[in-house]
């Protein structure tokens, strides 16, 4: 075998299982309409998942025991200050816990504590972090798990808006 068919085929087998693995990480994840989310965030402001529509949005879901999650943080704390965002605490403690975990980080993003993970369920989710990018419609145009960088959410979000996903 020629050493280009050798790298070629070593590429092929390499992207696939990229995409494999993407598939079966995220198989669990709702698609379409989100399941509703109508609960206080920890600062005690009333939020409903329906009242995003109109702009394309993020729904991140996170732990405060999580490594990537921390990784993350400075880029959703960057993207809510541009968009509408929303974060759930999975597993994180109560309110207060949460509270603690946001101001020892200096974070200002708005969170929802899901104290028993009952919401991150009904998403389908099983780890952190996770993310759902939301149409103008409301609809989940791309949904994700693992890191990801400020930049890949933010042309997700801008493929949203344009209806491209």
């Amino acid at each position: 075998m020629s050493k280009f068919i050798r790298t070629h085929a070593f590429w092929f087998l390499l992207v696939t299982l990229f995409f494999g693995a993407q598939f079966f990480v995220k198989r669990d994840l709702v698609s379409g309409v989100p399941p509703r989310i109508q609960a206080s965030t920890v600062n005690g402001v009333n939020f409903d998942l329906q009242n995003l529509k109109g702009r394309p949005a993020l729904l991140y879901f996170w732990a405060s025991w999580c490594g990537i999650c921390d990784a993350m943080d400075g880029a959703i704390d960057s993207l809510s200050r541009d968009y509408p965002v929303i974060t759930v605490a999975m597993q994180s403690g109560n309110y207060q816990d949460v509270i603690a975990h946001l101001d020892q980080k200096g974070l200002d993003f708005p969170v929802i504590a899901d104290e028993s993970g009952e919401i991150s369920r009904r998403y389908g989710l099983q780890a952190v972090p996770a993310f759902f990018v939301l149409s103008p419609s409301g609809e989940v145009a791309f949904s994700g798990m693992g890191y990801t960088t400020k930049w890949g959410i933010e042309v997700r979000l801008w493929l949203a808006e344009k209806g491209w996903l």
